[in-house]
């Protein structure tokens, strides 16, 4: 017998699989596998069905990819400039 998933993973599991059973009960049809259920506000334990939408797997990993890249790129372009300032100050000062 394998090792004992933590809690957490196990709830987050349960979590997916009670959102994906109520979206489908909300739309009266089993959803293809291809299909996945997003949480729309990103909370993965609001089950709410205002706030499930389902997606392509493709199109769901997009919109995280553009999610994620809007966080690290577009909001934050001061923070990333400090951390490549700071760098080429590492560098620099390695070399003195």
């Amino acid at each position: 017998m394998g090792r004992k998933p933590k809690d957490g993973f196990i709830s987050a599991c349960r979590s997916r699989q009670i959102a994906r059973v109520k979206l489908e009960k909300a739309l009266g049809y089993e959803l293809p596998n291809n299909i996945c259920v997003h949480h729309i506000n990103g909370n993965p334990f609001d089950n709410d069905i205002s706030n499930l939408k389902p997606l392509t797997n493709s199109e769901h990993s997009k919109l995280h990819l553009k999610e994620w890249w809007d966080q690290l790129y577009l909001e934050s372009p001061n923070n990333l400039l400090i951390e490549l300032e700071e760098a080429i100050q590492d560098l620099n000062n390695s070399y003195n």
